[in-house]
């Protein structure tokens, strides 16, 4: 009876330990995609607002240019308060 609860015992403790690894993994990738997103999104912003300013300046497309600028300011802060 020992040795059958014994095994049982590994067996959990084995389980156990690889869903903790399982765990503590994608908490770490979860984080880094976090922190990269993060660090691309202020570049984006300010490309985006770049073209969204060349269009409205330049009277191509006033609107479309409006939009991609207060998108860019939107994304710009989202990631800053981030």
């Amino acid at each position: 009876m020992s040795a059958t609860a014994s095994i049982e015992s590994n067996a959990k403790q084995i389980i156990q330990n690889i869903l903790n690894q399982a765990f503590s993994f994608a908490s770490w990738t979860i984080t880094q995609l976090t922190r990269e997103i993060l660090a691309i999104m202020q570049p984006v912003s300010v490309l985006v607002f770049l073209v969204g300013l060349i269009l409205w300046m330049t009277g191509l497309e006033r609107r479309a240019g409006k939009r991609l600028m207060i998108g860019a300011a939107v994304i710009g802060l989202v990631s800053i308060i981030l």
